[in-house]
């Protein structure tokens, strides 16, 4: 080749090309320093290139499905200290790749290391169809941050003894004001909420022995009636039933058994809807078979004294019945309404404190339950205060029940103004045992402690009882017909 052509050819610096001498950063700056803490992702993409000696750039393109791997140029991250090359880190993503469509390109690194200054490098590790050149690697510098700990957290996140400083990602976020402390774990410490996700609503706190307790007493006393009614029977013939009405007081008795079992619902901690429509009946039909009955007799001794004293007629009996009757009838067919409408159900609820029960929910419907209920009271009460100046010889104790029951609805619903769930259960539970057995003690045990002392009388001889009692004998005319009753 002569001189002249030498010379046309170096005017044109990409006439010429060698083998691959450098690699350069296409959009880096050497003056330029990353600052990261340790552990965060760089999400920039860098590019670097190669050049031969005469500043030529490398095209490294074709199909890469056809390339072979032996063809390709391929790179290494690495992160070490600028003071001490000892240091221990670790690069995360793609730290390994190769160089194609005419450069090589770096992205979504994520650097852990303690704080300090380090030099990120690329490094050519293979040179396909290159020869090696010594200008191999260019670097970055990078500077590790101290953790600001009010922000973020100092942890080994990675599980290779250097810690990252990093703001924890809960994936689910936490929910209800919960605070993320670390990778997918929640603090739901000022929540009243729990669970991984802050999510989880606490239970409301039930103590089980005062429940055991419940259940065993209401156990009892649900033998004890049964007993009773057995003692009614067998004294069925004796003044003091008969003049009580053997019927009504077996409708009382087996009220008294129908409240103990809702009693036990009562403190139920988990309804089906079967069992919350069972709960209704029973409430509703003990109650009716208490009061009802009670009423009906208040009525008698009202209608005895009150009005025949004044009219001077017999007491019909024909329809004392009715009422019963038709109270019977009205509770089992809103029963059967909320069975058949499925309007009453299993739900859960919150209290005051957030936190979650289990209760029963009845339709609008029930309402209607609880005022004839309420105005069964009223009118039962209003008897009880008109023949509160009767002798005490010629009736039974038969306003008890009804003030018994009203002071322990006015405290029902002082516990619904405090919203505690958890009072309000037990102060029902308890309130229905005591003023079921408060009945029971008024209208029955009495009575059969009368039934003892008039035995006791009758073993006696006259002398010795005129001299060790102070019986009094009385005679009362009732319904059932005359009667003699010995108190003491």
């Amino acid at each position: 080749m002569d001189y002249a052509t030498k010379q046309i050819l170096n005017k044109d610096k990409n006439n010429f090309v060698t083998n691959p001498t450098k690699i350069n950063f296409e959009n880096y700056n050497n003056s330029e320093v990353i600052e990261i803490n340790s552990g965060d992702r760089i999400e920039k993409e860098y590019i670097c290139n190669i050049y031969d000696d005469y500043g030529n750039k490398f095209e490294i393109n074709g199909d890469i499905s056809e390339t072979k791997s032996e063809d390709l140029v391929f790179y290494e991250l690495s992160l070490y200290g600028k003071k001490n090359a000892l240091l221990p880190t670790k690069v995360f993503g793609s730290y390994k790749g190769y160089c194609f469509n005419n450069s090589c390109k770096f992205k979504d690194i994520r650097l852990v290391a303690n704080p300090g200054d380090y030099i990120l490098e690329l490094k050519i590790i293979s040179y396909g169809q290159f020869n090696a050149f010594k200008t191999n690697s260019i670097s970055m510098n990078v500077k590790i941050k101290e953790c600001n700990l009010t922000e973020r957290i100092s942890q080994d996140r990675d599980g290779i003894n250097i810690n990252s400083c990093y703001k924890p990602i809960c994936s689910p976020p936490c929910a209800n004001k919960g605070i993320c402390v670390n990778d997918n774990l929640c603090n739901c410490k000022n929540t009243y909420f729990k669970g991984e996700t802050c999510s989880e609503r606490y239970k409301e706190n039930r103590y089980k022995i005062l429940d055991l307790i419940i259940k065993i007493v209401t156990s009892i006393l649900i033998i004890t009636t049964i007993i009773i009614i057995a003692l009614v029977y067998h004294y069925k013939n004796v003044d003091v039933i008969k003049a009580a009405s053997f019927d009504f007081l077996n409708f009382i008795l087996i009220g008294i058994i129908l409240n103990y079992i809702y009693g036990i619902f009562v403190i139920k901690e988990r309804f089906v809807t079967a069992e919350c429509i069972l709960s209704f009946y029973f409430e509703q039909i003990g109650f009716t078979l208490i009061f009802g009955s009670i009423l009906i007799k208040t009525y008698r001794i009202y209608y005895i004294f009150m009005e025949l004293k004044r009219i001077n007629k017999n007491v019909a009996n024909d329809q004392k019945y009715y009422l019963l009757i038709f109270l019977i009838i009205f509770h089992s067919i809103i029963t059967v309404f909320q069975w058949i409408t499925k309007s009453t159900k299993s739900v859960n609820e919150v209290d005051s404190v957030e936190r979650e029960y289990n209760t029963c929910k009845y339709s609008n419907i029930f309402y209607f339950s609880q005022i004839v209920d309420i105005f069964l009271v009223l009118i039962g009460s209003y008897f009880a205060y008109e023949i509160r100046n009767i002798n005490k010889k010629f009736k039974e104790p038969l306003s008890v029940p009804f003030y018994v029951y009203i002071v322990y609805i006015i405290f029902i619903q002082i516990m619904n103004l405090v919203n505690n769930h958890v009072l309000i259960v037990y102060f029902k539970s308890l309130g229905i045992i005591i003023y079921s057995t408060t009945i029971l003690y008024f209208l029955f045990i009495i009575k059969f402690d009368t039934i003892k002392y008039k035995k006791k009388v009758e073993s006696m001889s006259s002398s010795e009882f005129l001299k060790n009692s102070k019986a009094k004998t009385f005679t009362s005319n009732t319904d059932e017909g005359r009667i003699q009753i010995y108190y003491h």
